[in-house]
């Protein structure tokens, strides 16, 4: 069944990213449209870029820039091997990116993100991390829940990542909540969290004394 281009960009059209766009030409060129139709969507698209450049022009850079970016697929790779055929990488990358748009467009993310993961098994923390860009706010949270992280990754993009979801679901060193204290709520790391040191018994010395210090007590 054909996408529909149109649909997605009249509802979707300021909230789509780049890859998306992306994705939604191929379709126009691929999924055997009619040529007015095509035409119709390629100059919504058009008008999108277009806009997009001028606001970007606009804009001065400032040091509160998410790191997500779009980048080459082996860039920024948290593993010092890439074993992955190069075209294997952009295939798996631009499938799901496709699946993402049409979960999006049905509306019912959470379950049909969730099975999406189940189904695509190359999608592990180093596909996550070279194609980070491909991910909403929201999205995140759904892999922070669905996914174990390493602290390595956790720390790369902490600024992104939501620090409650992260709290309660990823498992991280004591060394890393003593460092992020400012950022991670106490009784959510503690209370809530998944880590074993949580348990008063379980901790270590050094992060009994750092909680008495800041007033924690349970």
């Amino acid at each position: 069944m054909a996408m529909d281009v149109k649909h997605i960009l009249d509802g979707q059209g300021t909230q789509l990213l780049d890859i998306d766009l992306d994705v939604l030409e191929e379709e126009l060129h691929t999924g055997g449209h009619d040529i007015a139709y095509v035409q119709r969507c390629q100059e919504l698209i058009d008008d999108l870029r277009a806009l997009r450049k001028r606001h970007a022009q606009k804009q001065e850079p400032t040091v509160h820039e998410s790191p997500i970016t779009t980048k080459p697929a082996t860039e920024n790779s948290l593993s010092p091997f890439n074993t992955t055929n190069e075209t294997t990488v952009i295939s798996n990358r631009n499938k799901f990116a496709r699946d993402l748009l049409s979960i999006r467009d049905a509306g019912s993310q959470a379950g049909a993100f969730r099975k999406l993961l189940a189904s695509a098994s190359y999608v592990d923390e180093q596909f996550v991390d070279e194609n980070i860009d491909l991910f909403t706010a929201e999205e995140l949270k759904l892999l922070l829940r669905s996914m174990a992280f390493s602290e390595r990754f956790l720390e790369k993009y902490f600024a992104t990542l939501d620090h409650e979801t992260l709290a309660k679901n990823q498992e991280f060193s004591e060394e890393f909540f003593i460092s992020h204290y400012s950022d991670l709520d106490a009784q959510t790391v503690l209370k809530k969290g998944i880590n074993t040191w949580r348990a008063k018994d379980q901790r270590s010395h050094k992060l009994d004394m750092f909680l008495r210090i800041k007033g924690v007590r349970y």
